[in-house]
């Protein structure tokens, strides 16, 4: 449906429902109010609505709210908040303002969070678990750039891996472990009810075999953490059935800001801090060369020779951020949020930056108390720059014996200023993101939703190197002199149409039904158009027009689901639930002969403690849960359709020659889960706990096999014509999730909150076709192989050796991988170690001093996850730059043997590192302003904060760290030449007029 109906139905209804509400003017009035806490603090943010209606707005800054509309009867005002145990107060007939009294409590059963279905489902009645994070108080203490950086250490199951330190660059996210063997395994985003592309790895890299190097950025990253209120995370197929094919890697459901009640309020944020590769000189490897002329051992560690004179390889980027939020309401009749930003980051390296500028449009209408329309529309743009790429200024190894030279030791004999002057990486976007939602309950017991919009973006990278001048290109080579060019122009696009409505009915004494239906229809296009030309003709031509060599690719991917569900719910005294639903998809990609997936859903929860018999007073609350669903993820588009591609025949007329074989049998992967667990508060709910156990089995895994010779779709007829994706596997992904929080301290002028997360996974491969004894992934060897992690590292390793008088490997055996060792050359790669962390945690310490100052400090840890130092096997393998080059006899012999064998990959067995690390996140201190101060700024209230982001790291991996990889196939991840994560202090001024 074109945006421009959506403009036109949005002023019918405001026209139809402003008419309606003068008409019954007469007969309502304003209600005003206060809600603040137990010990009378104003709660800022909350939630203020009219039971049995879509009266509502939220609290201003000081707690007081006001609605307009509100019938001149009894009526019951009721106020949530996270963290606080919903409260309801009767406003008698006349009666013009209300307090409301909020009791702070760990464990909130009552939030209502996103699940799908029209209206939302209270807490109590969910029978998965579902983590959520209050957003703006998050940014508003924190240093979070990104959603990737708001989740990490926040929600238990979620693992985020931050990859390159590169300003501009992006995030993976994995939720409850890698459940696909050849497709992503990310989620899907959500926001506003509206799906968005959220692609991680969109950069300038021409790089066939990694696909994606330090240059990844990610479409998530183009959403302004300010912008948003809070954020759900659905972690798989048990809690994701309602959203059908794609769902089954789990859901993040953003919901941004809206407006507050009361007078309109401007916020007015500033931010300024620094960037720098922290103790960059002691990370930095030492290289090591014998001299032949006088057989002594040269060294050089170039991040100390450079910083030594005055050319640093690394500087301090400048981070800076402006933004401004306009929110307001009248009572009820309308509330709005409109805002606007721009962010300009620099990284380390020199001449990296990265801009974001965005606005944002909230307007939520309710003509009539039945009746809520809201609109949003997000405008954002901006890009990056990276002179001479994301990769490293130089290589981590270096050559000692030439550090005098012109190339002061590079290890590819040029300087890191002449590698900036000479070449460029550029990445900008477009974005409009714009939907629209209507909320209407006519009655007490029906409530629908229809929610539609669209997300497009168009993103343009360009790789250029330059046709150098003489004095530039005795650097390099003739052909890499002359110049070339790769750029790729993508235009994505996401539909959305969802609707949704719920039914309410009474049974029987104490027995209450919720039936819900619904049906949504996505649909998403890729428009793909790469160019590539080399040697321009003079230094000052930059167009591939221009260029002597050229070629062009231009490619159309589109891809539609419908799907339609129905959802049971029998509540028993509001303390048990049973619910069960079904869902039925169709999508583009499916083969002919595979027409719709079914998902089935089921899940139960009892609230135990509301029981008359429950006595244990030191546990206040205590609801048991368990749940069993499924989803699905679909095939690649196309991947299903027979294809041939045009030539021309000998004698020159058009003609086709088969491309892609297809599958007409082909279906979606199924994901099944079962998840058990419990949240409970106790000690006067000064404590929480939440538990999960989870079992999630992923079917019908999508594949790529080889295709016979003979059949005409040979490995010659295109990139994939000599394979087919066909469903032939299985993987199981085990764990739980734990966290624990609590006050520790609460007493007049100081709390203490303190939370600890932890979650594992165990992943391994169930099963592979008939015949297919494991998949390997690409030059990285890695393997999904029945009984063993996902895309584990399997690797020669060698058992035993010896050294010659001359420091030469003789005698070399390996594992046999029977217990035994054979020669190398007979050997087969054994197991190495996971790719993916298998235990994950964060443990948080938040201090409030006399409600003026908060500190906060955030630790995580990942575990049981091995990495590839690609840097290190490059310096020692192929640079013969490391110790163990020089000085063989001081080293054990077996790790002499794999460097002097390990040219290829086969051998990297010590070069696959433990990777499990400790890091000091973020440590900050927020002060708000007295009142006082404020006015005299002419402002309502003032605040600022200092805040650090990545302090400290804790772990055995012996490259720059353990977080500074990149992206390659498969979301693998290895540290490959990239810049690592940079150190940050960021200071924040916000005023409130």
């Amino acid at each position: 449906m074109p945006f421009e109906t959506y403009v036109r139905l949005l002023v019918i209804c405001t026209v139809t429902g402003s008419t309606a509400l003068g008409a019954q003017a007469e007969q309502h009035r304003t209600l005003t109010g206060d809600v603040t806490d137990e010990r009378g603090t104003p709660v800022a943010g909350a939630q203020v609505t009219i039971a049995g209606t879509l009266l509502g707005t939220q609290t201003d800054v000081i707690g007081r709210f006001r609605i307009t509309g509100v019938a001149d009867s009894t009526v019951t005002v009721r106020a949530m908040r996270i963290g606080f145990r919903p409260t309801s107060v009767t406003a008698e007939r006349g009666v013009a303002s209300v307090t409301i009294k909020l009791q702070s409590v760990p464990l909130n059963l009552d939030q209502v969070v996103v699940t799908g279905t029209a209206g939302g489902t209270q807490r109590r009645a969910v029978g998965n678990a579902i983590a959520s994070i209050e957003a703006s108080k998050v940014v508003e203490t924190g240093v979070v750039s990104d959603v990737a950086q708001l989740l990490n250490g926040r929600a238990p199951g979620v693992v985020v891996h931050s990859g390159s330190g590169a300003a501009g660059s992006g995030s993976s996210i994995k939720i409850r472990g890698r459940g696909s063997i050849a497709l992503s395994s990310d989620p899907i985003v959500y926001v506003d009810g509206i799906r968005i592309e959220s692609t991680v790895g969109v950069g300038t890299s021409n790089d066939a075999n990694r696909g994606a190097r330090g240059d990844i950025v990610g479409r998530m990253s183009d959403i302004n953490p300010d912008d948003i209120e809070n954020v759900e995370v659905i972690k798989g197929p048990a809690a994701a059935t309602l959203y059908g094919t794609e769902a089954s890697n789990g859901v993040i459901l953003i919901t941004t800001k809206r407006g507050r009640s009361g007078a309109t309020a401007l916020d007015v944020t500033t931010r300024q801090g620094v960037a720098w590769e922290r103790d960059i000189e002691n990370r930095w490897p030492t290289s090591y060369a014998k001299d032949p002329k006088t057989g002594l051992i040269v060294t050089q560690n170039l991040a100390q020779t450079e910083a030594a004179r005055g050319t640093p390889l690394f500087n301090t980027g400048r981070v800076q951020g402006y933004a401004l939020g306009l929110s307001g309401a009248s009572g009820a009749a309308y509330r709005y949020y409109l805002s606007a930003d721009h962010d300009r980051d620099e990284g380390a390296k020199v001449g990296n930056f990265a801009n974001r500028n965005s606005a944002r449009a909230s307007l939520t209408l309710t003509p009539q108390p039945s009746l809520q329309i809201t609109g949003n529309v997000l405008l954002s743009n901006g890009g990056t720059v990276a002179p001479g790429g994301n990769e490293l200024p130089a290589y981590p190894t270096s050559r000692p014996l030439e550090q005098d030279s012109i190339g002061r030791g590079t290890r590819e004999r040029i300087p890191p200023e002449i590698t900036r002057a000479t070449w460029d990486a550029y990445t900008d976007y477009d974005r409009y993101t714009g939907g629209l939602t209507l909320n209407h309950s006519p009655t007490d017991w029906f409530t629908q939703r229809i929610t539609m919009g669209r997300d497009v973006t168009h993103d343009n990278s360009e790789n250029i190197f330059y046709r150098l001048a003489p004095d530039l290109a005795r650097f390099y080579s003739a052909t890499a002199a002359g110049g070339s060019k790769f750029v790729r122009a993508r235009d994505v696009t996401f539909n959305t149409f969802d609707y949704g409505a719920t039914f309410k009915h009474g049974l029987r004494d104490g027995l209450a039904s919720e039936t819900s239906v619904g049906g949504q229809f996505y649909s998403k296009q890729y428009v793909i158009a790469t160019r590539y030309g080399q040697t321009f003709p003079v230094p000052s031509v930059t167009a591939i027009d221009a260029t002597t060599n050229q070629s062009t690719t231009d490619d159309v991917i589109e891809n539609r689901t419908a799907g339609a569900y129905v959802q049971e719910q029998l509540g028993l005294r509001d303390r048990a639930f049973l619910t069960a639903a079904v869902r039925m998809d169709k999508n583009s990609a499916f083969g002919r002969s595979f027409h719709a997936v079914v998902y089935p859903k089921f899940s139960a929860t009892w609230v135990i403690s509301e029981e008359p018999f429950w006595h244990l007073g030191a546990v206040n609350a205590l609801k048991l849960r368990a749940a069993w669903g499924a989803s699905g993820r679909q095939p690649d588009a196309y991947a299903a359709l027979r294809a041939y591609s045009p030539i021309l025949s000998p004698n020159g007329t058009p003609a086709v020659t088969p491309q892609f074989i297809g599958n007409q049998n082909l279906k979606p992967e199924r994901g099944e889960e079962m998840e058990l667990g419990f949240d409970a508060s106790m000690l006067a709910n000064r404590m929480n706990f939440e538990f999960t156990y989870y079992d999630k089995r992923t079917r019908d895994a999508l594949i790529q096999r080889d295709v016979a010779p003979s059949s005409g779709y040979s490995s010659g007829s295109g990139i994939l014509g000599g394979l087919q994706w066909v469903n032939g596997g299985s993987l199981q992904n085990r764990g739980i999730e734990a966290m624990v929080n609590g006050k520790l301290i609460e007493r007049p002028g100081l709390e203490w909150n303190s939370t600890f997360s932890m979650s594992t996974n165990s992943n391994k491969v169930i099963s592979l076709p008939p015949g297919v004894d494991f998949i390997a992934v690409d030059y990285l060897q890695n393997r999904f192989q029945p009984g063993y992690p996902a895309a584990a590292y399997f690797r020669k390793h060698i058992v035993s050796a010896q050294l010659d008088p001359n420091g030469r490997a003789i005698n070399v055996m390996c594992d046999d991988g029977k217990g035994g060792s054979v020669t190398c050359d007979k050997a087969s790669p054994v197991f190495r170690g996971r790719a993916d962390p298998n235990v994950e945690g964060a443990f948080t310490n938040s201090v409030r001093v006399f409600g003026r100052l908060s500190l906060q400090a955030v630790v995580d840890f990942k575990q049981g996850n091995r990495l590839w130092n690609v840097n290190r096997w490059a310096r020692c393998v192929f640079d013969l730059a490391c110790e163990e080059n020089v000085s063989p006899q001081k080293f054990d012999p077996r790790l002499i043997a794999e460097y002097q064998l390990g040219g290829g990959v086969d051998y990297i067995w010590n070069t696959i590192e433990d990777a499990s690390y400790v890091k000091l996140r973020e440590v900050s201190a927020t002060y708000t302003l007295p009142d006082r101060f404020a006015r005299r700024l002419g402002a309502h209230g003032a605040q600022i904060s200092i805040a650090g982001r990545n302090l400290h790291t804790w772990t055995k991996y012996t490259g720059l760290d353990p977080e500074g990889a990149v992206l390659s196939h498969h979301n693998l991840q290895e540290e490959d030449n990239t810049v690592p994560p940079l150190t940050q202090l960021i200071t924040t001024f916000k005023l409130t007029f």
